[in-house]
């Protein structure tokens, strides 16, 4: 689960925010301003999304595959 906290939180925080990635597998969304601007996820979760390897991203491939696949299709029928 992912939990939003705020850049100034997350400087005031940072310990704890480190305790909870490394112990509970959190991931935080650190914002500025009501803004994304950073992601802090643990270390093999990380690997796992730079290596191609996470379900996630797995799965995102399969859909991307997919609407490639649809895309084509209805090209071939004339639809697109």
């Amino acid at each position: 689960m992912v939990k939003e906290i705020t850049a100034t939180n997350a400087k005031n925080k940072f310990g704890d925010v480190l305790h909870d990635v490394l112990n509970d597998k959190e991931d935080f969304l650190v914002t500025r301003n009501g803004r994304p601007v950073a992601y802090i996820i643990p270390v093999k979760e990380y690997l796992a999304f730079q290596l191609g390897t996470s379900k996630e991203l797995a799965d995102f491939k399969k859909g991307a595959e997919s609407d490639q696949a649809n895309t084509g299709d209805m090209l071939k029928r004339g639809g697109i």
